[in-house]
């Protein structure tokens, strides 16, 4: 009895680590920096299998234009994107939506960097696809967030 229970946990380890090998997450990371009151330097970094890119993208307000072309280049297992967008009336209370991240199998961090140097910080996932840029949040706000993006982490 002993060797046919040895082949099966061996065939249940061999097939567990195909399992986890095929579902790695690499998660997409959007910054956002603010570099004047309705202009802002986007960095988006997609992950990449091979020369596949996954197929999300930051889907902006309306009233919001690129100002400059989208210089991409390749690093690791990303392509990383670069531009500059300008919003009419800025960002606050606008919602950002990455299109394609149901169902894409990743996460995606999102950095937000304001003028005066407060930061918001949100993980994206399938279920929350979008979030919505606060104004400059409170030091009770920002210790909320790290506190809820750890536990999320463990």
């Amino acid at each position: 009895m002993r060797g046919p229970t040895w082949a099966v946990l061996g065939l249940a380890a061999v097939l567990t680590t195909t399992v986890v090998e095929a579902h790695e997450v690499r998660p997409g990371y959007l910054e956002i920096q603010q570099s004047a009151e309705e202009t802002y330097d986007v960095t988006w970094k997609v992950p990449r299998r091979g020369d596949v890119r996954l197929a999300i993208d930051p889907r902006w307000p309306d009233r919001c234009r690129s100002l400059t072309p989208t210089a991409t280049y390749t690093t690791g297992n990303a392509f990383v994107d670069r531009w500059q967008v300008a919003c009419a009336g800025g960002l606050t209370e606008s919602t950002i939506v990455i299109d394609g991240l149901s169902g894409a199998r990743t996460d995606v961090l999102v950095r937000l960097q304001r003028l005066d140097g407060t930061t918001q910080v949100e993980l994206l996932t399938d279920a929350t696809p979008a979030f919505v840029v606060r104004g400059t949040p409170s030091w009770i706000a920002v210790s909320g967030t790290y506190l809820e993006l750890g536990v999320e982490h463990i």
